[in-house]
């Protein structure tokens, strides 16, 4: 590895403005930056950087030492040392190469600026060049790549980029802690010594999985909010590393490059024995190029995704130094950008309902009508008189030819059984928003197979040119297509022309994002995550409201409502807890509801995860017996008539009813975990919420069970 004159010419001006400080930081090591909080050092070698806390003397360093290094072979060294890496792909292999700070012996043009520094680092045998930028926060530290700095040489093609991935990593033994990931509502993982029983990392991708390259994903059936989960998401850009015996922490968000990103979480002792978190940005997707239906040759993409790619640590310590901490951390830095809305706390009771789903027939599918518009509106009236309270109520699978039948129609039609369009004009208008808001449920992302479209510009494509599929395992329509964004804008403006006033619930346009070819070219995941968004701005301009199912950040400021809220893991192995990180993140600005309470194996410990995590209960019903709902996409309905459930929407409604107007519209300030099963989550407001969902009492709270204090 070469450093130039100007590195050493910088580091000496760096030092002549600024004193060194501090005996503690490593040698090698500068000061470049200080503000009224925090002092940031660099290495001009490897462009370490050590961030200071100035009230505590805390250090935070981004690299691992060459002591703490040895063992590892030459690639996993030079990684570990290095504030960033980049991996590409070359002619004579679909495999990708990595190069670091070390490996692949860069030239590293090192030069002092206004509050950090820049960094030129260049690869001569590849001719990959790119720019480092880092700079000192009032929060912390930021680090960007500018897409117009990064070149790549003939043959090379650039696969993806770390930044300071081994930023606030530990070996057992080094401090007491977690990493906290955006796994469903949030997850942490211990920074306790694991002996080497976990082989894998954790891996998933900011905002769920590119069916662009994936060709297929799997889904329990169509419809929506169903019965089984699917695998859950990443959906906020973020990750964290508390080191709690040192009281020092940060929070780190992808400021750009974040929709084609992923999150590695690696526990120590798969492949280190360091515990490290780090996003991986994305610039070229790996695929597999079809030569017939069944055969393929492994291959990249030719043209790269090139964008910024920034992130930014926050830096936390003292009593922040958590996980609570950093969902406030989240929260600040959303509202500063405008990005986090500020809804009604009023608490409503979710109770939708499915109007018809279709099946199939010897020769032509026929409509299994579950709940038509006047008996919806005579159920809601009768949960009214049993002093429900105030409701949002979504009708689903209400258009012509029922749910999974009508997927891709465009149609606006009501199905004539279900009361037609007059029918659901009177429900619409039956009862007062105060009592009931009403909302028609549409799906403008999937489209039914059986139907005819313009597969050029209408169906999205994998970047193979291969037919991107939706499984459904179930019947009849095992599996769906998925619309481009241009046509769900169309869909869209039709509905809004067709039912202009009418409240909506979208349940899947805001939950996913894939890259896809259309007309020759392949459009990334940065230009659909917009181009969706501008499909629901279209309906927010009609719509009074609009409700979205586990919408990503971005969608967060054109959400009236959260639906959908994850209240579970995947359950991996190596996570230690569960913790509701993002509704810390929303508590008090958008109100968030839990999947169908119904469907729930376990009410009693659901109900009281629902109570801990501030989320409110939903239910789904239908006037009709769910036997009719054998062998349609919606057999996951196995329960769902008012007779069985009168008792628990009452029950619930009761309950979440007194919390709501405990907590009113405060923010939830921070949640404990007191022992196994037992946690304290606290409100602004001075509320706290108790809950025991162990089997056994802590001290005056018995088991299975809650107590709100103030």
């Amino acid at each position: 590895m070469r450093v130039n004159f100007l590195c050493a010419l910088a580091l000496a001006l760096c030092l002549i403005a600024i004193p060194a400080y501090a005996s503690e930081i490593p040698e090698g090591f500068s000061l470049c930056a200080e503000n009224e909080s925090l002092r940031l050092y660099a290495n001009a070698e490897n462009l370490a950087v050590v961030i200071e806390d100035k009230a505590t003397g805390s250090l935070l360093h981004s690299v691992a030492t060459e002591e703490g290094a040895e063992g590892a072979n030459s690639t996993w060294k030079g990684f570990m040392r290095s504030a960033f890496a980049v991996e590409y792909f070359n002619n004579r292999s679909p495999m990708p190469e990595r190069v670091d700070a070390y490996n692949g012996f860069p030239t590293i043009s090192f030069s002092n600026a206004p509050n950090g520094f820049d960094a030129i680092i260049s690869y001569e045998k590849t001719g990959i060049t790119l720019t480092l930028q880092v700079r000192l926060a009032s929060d912390g530290v930021t680090a960007q790549i500018p897409a117009d700095s990064i070149r790549e040489g003939e043959g090379i093609r650039i696969s993806a980029v770390y930044l300071y991935p081994f930023m606030g990593a530990s070996k057992p033994g080094d401090t007491d802690g977690y990493m906290l990931i955006p796994e469903g509502a949030g997850a942490i993982i211990s920074l306790q010594d694991n002996r080497g029983k976990y082989k894998a990392p954790y891996r998933k991708r900011i905002y769920g999985a590119n069916i662009g390259i994936d060709k297929e994903s799997t889904s329990p059936g169509a419809g929506g909010r169903s019965l089984l989960a699917e695998p859950v998401e990443a959906s906020v850009p973020v990750y964290g590393i508390a080191r709690e015996s040192e009281g020092l922490a940060f929070l780190a968000i992808a400021e750009a490059g974040q929709y084609n990103a992923e999150i590695l979480s690696y526990p120590n002792g798969v492949v280190t024995p360091y515990n490290w978190t780090a996003f991986r940005f994305i610039f070229r997707e790996q695929y597999t190029m079809h030569t017939t239906r069944s055969q393929g040759i492994l291959t990249s993409e030719s043209d790269p995704y090139l964008r910024d790619i920034g992130v930014r640590f926050a830096v936390l310590t003292g009593q922040s130094a958590n996980y609570s901490g950093m969902a406030q951390a989240y929260k600040s830095y959303l509202k500063g950008k405008g990005q986090l809305p500020q809804k009604s706390a009023e608490y409503r009771t979710i109770v939708d309902f499915l109007g018809a789903e279709t099946k199939k027939g010897a020769i032509f599918d026929t409509v299994v009508k579950m709940t038509s518009a006047s008996q919806m509106g005579d159920i809601l009236q009768e949960l009214l008189d049993n002093n429900v309270g105030a409701m949002h109520s979504s009708w689903k699978g209400w258009q012509s030819g029922g749910l999974s039948g009508s997927y891709g129609s465009g149609s606006a039609k009501v199905e004539s059984s279900l009361g037609g369009n007059a029918g659901a004009k009177n429900l619409l208008s039956r009862f007062s928003p105060n009592d009931v808001i009403v909302s028609l449920q549409q799906d403008f992302l999937l489209a039914n197979t059986k139907r005819l479209y313009n597969t050029s510009s209408d169906i999205a494509k994998t970047v193979s040119q291969t037919l991107a599929l939706k499984s459904t395992n179930a019947q009849p329509f095992d599996s769906l297509y998925y619309f481009t964004p241009s046509k769900i804008k169309k869909q869209v403006s039709k509905f809004a022309s067709a039912w202009p006033a009418a409240p909506i619930s979208i349940p899947s346009l805001a939950d996913t994002l894939f890259s896809f070819y259309s007309n020759g070219s392949v459009h990334s995941r940065g230009e659909t995550a917009e181009a969706l968004a501008s499909a629901i701005s279209v309906i927010k301009d009609s719509s009074p409201q609009v409700f979205l199912g586990q919408p990503f950040d971005y969608m967060w400021p054109l959400a009236d409502c959260y639906l959908d809220m994850p209240m579970y893991t995947s359950n991996y192995s190596y996570i230690a807890a569960e913790v509701p990180f993002l509704p810390m993140v929303l508590k008090g600005s958008l109100p968030y509801y839990a999947p169908y309470a119904n469907f729930e194996p376990n009410r009693e410990e659901f109900c009281l995860r629902m109570i801990e995590y501030g989320a409110l209960p939903s239910f789904l019903l239908t006037a009709e017996s769910p036997e009719g709902l054998r062998d349609t996409n919606s057999d996951y309905v196995c329960s769902s008539q008012l007779e069985v459930f009168l008792p628990a929407i009452v029950e619930y409604s009761g309950i979440f009813r007194e919390l709501s107007e405990a907590v009113g519209s405060s923010e939830m300030s921070s949640h404990e975990i007191l022992a196994s099963g037992v946690s304290r989550t606290s409100y602004a407001s001075g509320v706290s919420v108790l809950v025991n969902r162990s089997g056994q009492s802590y001290g005056d709270l018995d088991a299975m069970s809650y107590k709100i204090t103030r």
